[in-house]
């Protein structure tokens, strides 16, 4: 008999590992944004931009794909503009 397939880790840990992600993506942006507002264009360097910028996006993105965490991203998604609530089934007084 096949066995089942689990979670890595137990789903009590979600929120703790989504909020540690969460963190380490915000502080690798911003030294990201720290790295590109203090150094010069003579001394940038490309793959430091684009490596900081993929470790970035990484931590960013797994920390989104916590289920724990879906219904809060659909919100921010609306607020800031990028899903229209219509397309999402919403009940709004939405303007076609």
């Amino acid at each position: 008999m096949a066995k089942s397939i689990s979670s890595p880790v137990p789903d009590v840990w979600y929120p703790t590992l989504s909020v540690f992600m969460l963190c380490i993506g915000l502080f690798v942006t911003a030294s990201f944004f720290i790295y590109e507002a203090t150094s010069s264009t003579k001394n940038r360097s490309l793959a430091k931009e684009l490596t900081t910028g993929a470790v970035a996006s990484v931590f960013l993105l797994m920390a989104m794909e916590i289920p724990a965490y879906i219904p809060f991203i659909i919100p921010c998604f609306v607020v800031f503009g990028f899903v229209n609530p219509c397309r999402l089934g919403v009940r709004l007084p939405c303007s076609s």
